[in-house]
């Protein structure tokens, strides 16, 4: 959107739809907007011509033209498929789907068609071949079978071939085609796989791979193989040579000599340093151990690591002895570090202290050879070894030997026993295998000697420590089972069953239905025994239960029956006399199953009866009838009563009376009728009276003594549990025992009259609300909600709807709740709407009727034709002045000049619409301009300037001149108070109010206007000026300079506004200067501003209020300085609603008036409806004053307050800030703030020159208030 210079907001829309956006005009960028309104345009969309697609899935050619392409589409595709993988370019397009295939085909075309029905392109359509199934291969070098399956084979493949030599042999079926060579092994071996897979990825053919066998290598002859001392001394081995015949195999790379002792050796059992001998050596030697008989062969090894050994059987030889043996050693002696091991030095020696128990294996383990070649002869050994045992050594030259004979130490003791449990045959015994385990169940009252001996030892040798139990034993002693070894022990914690419950005779008791009777009658006794209803749980468990019954009556008693719940039985009495009646209880225990009877033991109690002999009955007492009325507000008698009067035995009066004749209401026309729904009566009294209301309509008053009154409440439930009071029945009883009724008209009808007139208005539309009070509120009532009432069908005329309608009667009736606020609203056409002040209803009904006015139309305004004249005093010249009048429905009420009213027939007539100023009139009055001001009955006043002159020669011998006063006002100032920018001038008016120094200065906002609007009120209570804050550094310090200059540190500052409005450096500036108590008084937004400020002014009970837009500044200047000057508190509110603090404040002060300035285009009909209702006054307390605009609202809030004002101030209506910052100046002064446009308009011309004025202060520089306005005031002051 584009906003231009002359304030004209246009764009062009970019979509279609209906759009809403918000204007918001803020003023010299401060953060509260000023106003803000809500907008909401149609636009309706364009036809697009659009007729594109795209695909994520296929290739669209964008071209631009009339014929693209799709591209890249799968084969197979179906036609649904296509088109879901389309996306529209808009929305709006459709598509004709007619020479597409279904599965598409190259060259199949899809028309789309763009939103306007017209532009066309058409998309031709190109499929992908169809991927290939073939999943073969071929080879030059392999044989690959060509059945057609999925499992093929791959035979004749090389013994050793590579991974890589193998895959690169084949050659695959398509180019399409990947191999899986993961099961292949390296080099491939029989069974390995390749899995060939299709360009489609689905077909797969299995190729199982055949490996040719090793190529053995040609027979080759192995020599038998010789053995000869190897020259190297005592090393006890010789060497051992093995030639053979090469192999013609041309695949044999090399040869490996193996060697086994006693038996053919195989591939594997090669020789040391023998594994690579070159082909063409033919021959090998190696040393081997002396006196083996050793097997030795050739395996030939080709290129891929086959082996193969020589054929025919392998030579064996013989080694030869080593030729160079050393002696060998006579040492046959052994050490042990485990047993101590005798060192005589003889053939004899022992080892003792060897462990009982140890094993043959340990024994010969444990010892150690003297020499390595000592051999040792075990037969002598048992295992375990034993005492006497003998071991014989050995030495290497096998004739030494010496023989060790064992001692074994003493078997150890048996180890004792660690088992330390318990069982029981009548306990519940833990085996948890822990140190703590329990014991439950055990009975209740079992002694500690039958505890210990109902529990089993887990091993003969246990003991038990007993100390910690109780005789009886009791939940949480405690048994310690020590085992046989002494150190193991297991607690065992016992629990003990509760005690069973036993039952208490002193519980059983007896319950007669009467204990006194007429004979013949019947006593139901009722019994109960102690816990005759308990569930036995323990054995033991105790219970009473009633058994029989006897009565000292001859022949009476029996036995109870139980019907579930209680034990009863029925006595018939026979004669008359005094009985003793004896119950008999049998007691039960349970035995864990049942409840047996306790032999022996029984309980029974007593009560007396009386049986009276039967008196014939006294005869019913005999109503008498009496009379009553029912009595309206005046207290006239409108209806009779009738009552019957019963005297009862005990001497009191019991009055019955129909509810049709005692309760009756005034209908809406005036006539009576009785209330015929009575399902929601009831009645409430104060003293022993009792009220009923039987099914027939029949209410009975009972207990009614001599020489009493009563008055009885008549109330009707309303719903939600409430009830409220309709009527009253008074019912008085004299000492002689008269009675006499009394009963009120109930009469809820209001009635809707011409305020005037008094003539009934029918038709008119009524609703009730819940009042704004704090009862209200308190009790969850919304205030200002419609209030929904209950229906009540018989109640005329609208069955208490809410809203209803006026009838023929003007008559209106809402039932409501008790304890509430409410008030009501009236529309009637051709009358004023009427909003009643609040109407509180505590427990009774209340009658509210309606005065309406009937609506007076707007009074257009009259006007005078010419109105401007001129009047020349000179006799000669001297006529009448004459104007036209358009009364538009109006009549001329007075003509006057200032505070003088012309006379009518003398100083001018009127004949029709004709208005003559008679000459001799304005011959008397002085030269100048005389403002007559026309008055009418409606419409604003007119104003005839005459201007009048003297043109009369000067007479030769005087001083001469018109014998008035001169043309030209004198001693009038006209002065202008100005600086270089808005700070400037409040700093110069500031200076100008305040002569001296102040005690305190209020800070507001120069770029927004919103928060300072109530601040004159302020500023003139506190004998304050009002600066103004910029954003600059320099304005700042001008505002810092004059603080410094004229106040004192010790001062007051107050900041009108938030952060937003005034920032919060401006008050860190202040403090850094010295100024202490600053006081910010700003809200969330203007509203809450407002509110801080009137807190401020502790404003007396009754003083009037001043309501003004809280969205535009103009209103609320042109009031500021009348409101400072008489302190009344300037309220904000939007155009229709106001504030929870303004409906507050206003129930707080209970104003006697209202000012409302501006029209309803400022604060509408609503605001003021709302105001009145809160006020509680009547509308002729309230006085709106405004205009067609600012100027000349502003002009008419000067007429009203400053009609004899003698000091005028003006400043432009087109900005704010000259004018807040002049009223406190203004007020200072009790002088009007006129908002000026660009010239002065003629009415304000003449408002200025009808006041007696001394001084005209202008506030701003020329580019506020201009020259021209400047150059008309000075003709007005003549300065």
């Amino acid at each position: 959107m584009n906003l231009s210079e002359d304030g004209v907001l246009s764009g062009t829309p970019t979509e279609a739809g209906t759009k809403t956006f918000t204007v918001t005009v803020n003023d010299d960028g401060v953060c509260e907007p000023s106003d803000s309104h809500e907008y909401t345009i149609i636009v309706s969309p364009a036809k697009s011509t659009v007729a594109t697609v795209t695909s994520e899935s296929y290739t669209v050619s964008t071209g631009g033209t009339g014929d693209e392409t799709i591209t890249n589409v799968a084969y197979g595709t179906t036609k649904a498929d296509f088109i879901a993988a389309i996306t529209k370019g808009e929305s709006h397009e459709s598509f004709d789907e007619a020479l597409l295939h279904d599965t598409v085909v190259t060259g199949d075309k899809l028309v789309v068609t763009a939103e306007d029905g017209t532009t066309k392109v058409t998309y031709t359509v190109t499929v992908n071949p169809a991927k290939s199934t073939v999943a073969t291969v071929t080879s030059e070098s392999y044989i690959v079978s060509a059945a057609g399956t999925a499992d093929e084979g791959i035979t004749n493949v090389p013994y050793g071939t590579t991974k890589a030599d193998f895959i690169a042999a084949l050659t695959k079926g398509e180019s399409h085609e990947s191999f899986d060579e993961t099961s292949l092994h390296d080099p491939v071996v029989s069974g390995d796989k390749l899995v060939v897979t299709a360009e489609d990825g689905t077909t797969k053919v299995t190729y199982t791979v055949i490996v040719n066998a090793a190529t053995a290598p040609t027979v080759f002859t192995v020599n038998q193989p010789t053995s000869a001392d190897n020259g190297v001394n005592d090393d006890g081995k010789s060497s051992v040579t093995v030639t053979w015949t090469d192999s013609t195999t041309a695949a044999v790379d090399h040869y490996e000599i193996v060697a086994k002792v006693g038996a053919a050796p195989g591939v594997s059992d090669t020789v040391a340093g023998e594994t690579s001998i070159t082909k063409g050596i033919q021959t090998a030697a190696f040393d081997w151990t002396a006196g083996e008989n050793l097997y030795v062969g050739v395996v030939a090894v080709d290129a891929n690591g086959l082996k193969t050994l020589c054929s025919g059987t392998t030579a064996n030889v013989t080694v030869e002895a080593d030729g160079h043996t050393a002696s060998k050693s006579t040492v046959a002696t052994v050490t042990s570090t485990s047993y101590t091991v005798s060192t005589a030095g003889t053939g004899d020696e022992t080892i003792t202290n060897v462990p009982y128990g140890t094993t043959k294996a340990d024994f010969i383990a444990a010892i150690t050879k003297g020499e390595s070649h000592e051999s040792f002869d075990e037969a002598l050994l048992h295992d375990p070894v034993v005492t006497g045992d003998k071991i014989v050594v050995t030495a290497e030259d096998g004739t030494t030997k010496v023989t060790y004979t064992v001692s074994v130490n003493a078997a150890p003791p048996a180890p004792k026993n660690t088992v330390a449990t318990v069982t029981s045959g009548s306990y519940i015994v833990s085996a948890g295998g822990t140190a703590d385990e329990t014991i439950t169940n055990v009975p209740y009252g079992t002694t500690k000697s039958d505890f210990i001996a109902a529990l089993t030892k887990g091993e003969s040798h246990e003991s038990f420590d007993e100390a910690s139990l109780h005789d009886p034993v009791v939940s949480g002693d405690k048994i310690v089972v020590t085992a046989e070894d002494g150190t193991t022990k297991v607690t065992y914690t016992i629990t003990v069953n509760s005690a069973p419950t036993a039952a208490n005779a002193s519980n059983n008791t007896v319950n007669l239905s009467t204990s006194n009777i007429t004979a013949g009658g019947n006593i139901t006794i009722t019994a109960v025994g102690d816990r005759q209803e308990a569930s036995g749980s323990i054995v033991g468990d105790e219970r009473y239960i009633p058994n029989t019954w006897t009565s000292t009556e001859s022949g009476k008693g029996g036995s109870f029956s139980f019907n579930g719940t209680s034990y009863n039985a029925n006595y018939v009495t026979g004669t008359a006399g005094s009985y003793t009646i004896t119950v008999n209880y049998k007691k039960q225990s349970w035995n864990g199953s049942s409840w047996v009877d306790v032999l022996g033991i029984s309980d029974s109690k007593t009560e007396n009866v009386t049986v009276n002999a039967v008196v014939p009955p006294n005869p019913e007492p005999t109503p008498v009838e009496t009379t009553g009325s029912v009595v309206d507000d005046s207290g006239k008698s409108v209806q009779g009563i009738k009552a019957q009067v019963t005297t009862e035995t005990d001497g009191t009066k019991t009055v019955a009376v129909k509810s049709h004749d005692a309760i009756v209401l005034r209908t809406p026309d005036g006539t009576v009728s009785p209330l015929t729904d009575i399902s929601g009566l009831s009645f409430s009294t104060t003293g022993n009276t009792n009220v009923t209301l039987s099914s027939d309509g029949t209410i009975k008053v009972k207990d009614l003594a001599n020489g009493t009154q009563s008055k009885i409440n008549v109330t009707l439930d309303v719903g939600n549990g409430q009830k409220i009071v309709i009527g009253t029945i008074d019912v008085k009883v004299s000492e002689s025992g008269a009675v006499s009724i009394t009963s009120t008209l109930i009469d809820p009808y209001g009635i809707i009259t011409d305020s005037v007139t008094g003539k009934i208005i029918d038709g008119a539309n009524l609703t009730l609300y819940y009042a704004n009070t704090d009862r209200n509120k308190a009790n969850g009532k919304t205030p200002d909600t419609v209030v929904s009432l209950p229906i009540i069908d018989d109640f005329k005329p609208n069955k208490n709807e809410n809203p209803q309608v006026s009838d023929a009667s003007g008559a209106y009736g809402f039932m409501v709740f008790p304890n509430t606020d409410y008030y009501i609203t009236v529309d009637k056409e051709g009358y004023d709407k009427y909003t009643s002040s609040t109407i509180s209803v505590e427990q009774e009904i209340v009658k509210f009727d309606v005065k309406m006015n009937k609506s007076v139309p707007a009074p257009q305004n009259s006007s005078i034709n010419p109105g401007t004249a001129d009047f020349d005093k000179n006799i000669g010249k001297q006529a009448d002045v004459n104007t036209t009048l358009t009364l538009n429905g109006n009549t001329l009420v007075s003509i006057a000049n200032g505070d003088k009213i012309l006379v009518n027939g003398t100083d001018y007539t009127i004949t029709d619409d004709a208005v003559i100023i008679k000459k001799e009139y304005l011959a008397a009055q002085n030269t100048g301009t005389a403002a007559l001001t026309f008055n009418f009955s409606g419409g604003n006043p007119q104003t005839l300037s005459i201007t009048i002159k003297d043109t009369t020669p000067s007479s030769s011998g005087g001083s001469g001149g018109s014998g008035g006063l001169p043309s030209t006002p004198a001693n009038i100032q006209l002065e202008r108070i100005s600086g270089q920018n808005r700070v400037d001038t409040a700093i110069a008016i500031a200076k100008a109010a305040y002569k001296d120094k102040v005690s305190n200065v209020i800070l507001a906002s120069s770029g927004d206007y919103p928060d300072a609007l109530a601040g004159s009120v302020l500023a003139h209570k506190l004998k304050a000026p009002i600066l103004l804050v910029g954003n600059s550094m320099e304005d700042r310090e001008k505002v810092s300079a004059y603080l410094k200059e004229n106040m004192n540190q010790a001062g007051n500052i107050y900041i009108l506004g938030g952060n937003c409005a005034v920032d919060p450096d401006v008050e860190e500036k202040l403090e850094a200067d010295g100024f202490k108590n600053i006081q910010r008084l700003g809200g969330k937004d203007r509203y809450e501003t407002n509110a801080k400020i009137n807190d401020m002014l502790a404003v007396k009970e009754g003083t009037p209020v001043i309501i003004v837009s809280g969205e535009s500044y103009p209103d609320a200047i042109s009031v500021s300085s009348a409101a400072a000057a008489n302190q009344y508190p300037v309220l904000l509110v939007k155009k229709d609603e106001i504030s929870d603090y303004v409906r507050k404040k206003i129930s707080d002060i209970k104003p006697d008036k209202i000012y409302i300035i501006g029209l309803q285009g400022a604060v509408s009909d609503t605001v003021e409806n709302q105001v009145v209702q809160t006020a509680g006054i009547d509308k002729s307390k309230v006085v709106r004053i405004g205009g067609t605009d600012r100027f000349q609202t502003s002009l008419n809030v000067a007429k009203y307050f400053s009609s004899d004002a003698d000091i005028v101030c003006a400043a432009s209506g087109n900005n704010f800030p000259d004018a807040l910052a002049g009223s406190t100046y203004a007020a200072n002064s009790n002088a009007p703030i006129l908002l000026i446009n660009t010239s002065l308009s003629n009415e304000e011309n003449l408002f200025l020159q009808s006041l007696k004025l001394k001084e005209v202060t202008i506030f701003g520089g020329t580019g506020a208030v201009s020259k021209d306005v400047e150059n008309d005031l000075s003709k007005i002051t003549g300065k």
